[in-house]
């Protein structure tokens, strides 16, 4: 797959593939090898590595043609697609790997970052088959010290022309929708919406507002006893001059919220209204 090659321009030190590796009983017949053996002798090598070091893993049996070793059949969950076992097979890769690394002194100051190549384009509906979507991709960042912890909310972006008109339709829709499927969840949502006016978008500059709104969130979150999922709505413009969207105040009580252009979209929810200018 020029790995190799690859490494080599991004200036690796060490390169250890199916060769290193060195046999060929672990091959799985298409791409290289096992998840489970090769991840061991990866272990292996960094345990004969000085600290710090940077190193990456490419696995492959969760890849078509989507078979396991012999041994493990029976072992893991069929699913409903045959990209499921091997999942499962994968997961008990890792699962293994991390109960040996954990007995290294490497392990605790560690950062872990597990991701992919591209996204899933066989199951879960349409969805994955959008163009934009091929390379969505779930990212998990884990370091045992746990030191690391993420922000548990949703942020959404809604902006207006320069003549207050709905920059994108399709993407104010989509938040509206998005918010009105979550009233169904067992906890509900705390909706926390950020209005703002003249000269400002929805840019992520350095200590600007979609900064500032995002440490509100991260509170919330923190805070939320009542495990409500947090969503937080920025509203901004792309104008430049003061123009009627200063008196556009989005309002509403507990059963509904109303988004400009004025549509109202009705649900039991939790909403806290800040507003900058």
């Amino acid at each position: 797959m020029g790995f190799l090659g690859f490494g080599n321009i991004l200036g690796f030190d060490h390169y250890y593939g199916e060769n290193e590796y060195n046999n060929n009983e672990d091959f799985d017949g298409s791409w290289g090898i096992w998840d489970e053996p090769f991840m061991q002798y990866m272990k292996e090598r960094l345990d004969q590595k000085e600290v710090p070091f940077f190193s990456t893993v490419f696995t492959i049996t969760s890849h078509e043609p989507y078979v396991i070793p012999n041994k493990y059949t029976g072992k893991f969950p069929k699913g409903s697609i045959p990209m499921h076992e091997c999942v499962g097979y994968t997961d008990y890769a890792f699962k293994e790997f991390f109960k040996e690394a954990q007995k290294e002194p490497w392990f605790e100051n560690t950062i872990f970052i597990i991701t992919s190549d591209h996204g899933n384009q066989v199951y879960y509906g349409d969805e994955y088959l959008k163009v934009i979507n091929r390379n969505a991709v779930p990212i998990l960042i884990y370091k045992p010290d746990g030191s690391l912890k993420g922000e548990n909310y949703d942020l959404a972006f809604i902006e207006f022309s320069d003549r207050g008109n709905l920059f994108n339709r399709e993407k104010y829709n989509e938040v509206v929708n998005y918010i009105s499927e979550q009233k169904d969840t067992e906890d509900g949502v705390a909706v926390f919406v950020y209005v703002h006016g003249w000269k400002h978008n929805a840019s992520n500059e350095k200590n600007g507002d979609v900064q500032n709104f995002r440490k509100v969130l991260k509170i919330a979150s923190e805070t939320n006893k009542s495990k409500r999922k947090v969503i937080g709505v920025y509203v901004g413009w792309r104008g430049i001059r003061i123009v009627s969207i200063h008196r556009i105040v989005i309002g509403c009580n507990r059963d509904s919220i109303i988004l400009p252009p004025f549509m109202s979209v009705s649900f039991p929810a939790t909403w806290c209204w800040v507003r900058g200018w």
